[in-house]
């Protein structure tokens, strides 16, 4: 499957995030539930994976290509305040 990411300019991206906290976090409450949210609402599988940012040169994050599992740093994700 070819993913091609459609351009979005800096108001589009802003109105898009604005649409999202609306859904989902509608109070605005901080810190954003967004590893909630995105396991249990938009049902994409977290997998932590150690080293990552370091073997993807900086990179914290990324989605593998079937678009429902995102590997995320392993110590950046145990790191996160809570």
């Amino acid at each position: 499957m070819i993913f091609k990411a459609e351009y979005l300019s800096y108001e589009d991206i802003r109105r898009k995030a604005d649409e999202f906290l609306d859904f989902y976090v509608p109070d605005r409450q901080i810190p954003i539930p967004i590893e909630e949210i995105a396991e249990w609402d938009l049902d994409f599988q977290i997998i932590p994976i150690p080293n990552l940012q370091r073997r993807l040169n900086g990179i914290e994050a990324c989605m593998f290509s079937n678009m429902k599992e995102i590997a995320v740093d392993q110590n950046v994700m145990e790191n996160i305040p809570k």
